[in-house]
């Protein structure tokens, strides 16, 4: 019994791996939109390298903010705003929370609705 341990323990060590794995390509995989490149560079890149400038990524999120694509994205404004704020606290948490809700709202939509949109 003492022998079948380690392989018993091999297997969920190698899902979890696989896992991870799978994780991080996801997060490399090419934007479909340019702006979904622009919030890579600016956001995404920042935050997984450990080397957020807060000043600047509140500037990104203001910037963001001012720019909604048409009325139908209400919220757009607020929830950028929400990001820059949390980048004006230096609440790293507070940032990538800001995130999920508009992907969540507007992700979809956006990239079906303006594929090739410039941004900024």
């Amino acid at each position: 019994m003492r022998f079948l341990l380690p392989g018993r323990l091999l297997a969920p060590a190698a899902l979890v791996a696989a896992v991870l794995v799978a994780g991080l390509a996801a997060a490399d995989d090419k934007p479909a939109t340019p702006l979904g490149t622009w919030m890579q560079q600016h956001f995404s890149h920042p935050i997984l390298d450990g080397n957020v400038d807060f000043a600047k990524m509140q500037q990104d999120f203001q910037l963001l903010a001012s720019k909604a694509p048409s009325a139908d994205y209400a919220n757009w404004q607020g929830l950028a705003g929400a990001g820059a704020t949390a980048a004006g606290n230096k609440d790293l948490a507070g940032v990538k929370k800001s995130c999920k809700p508009c992907h969540d709202a507007y992700k979809k939509k956006y990239i079906a609705e303006f594929p090739t949109k410039p941004f900024p």
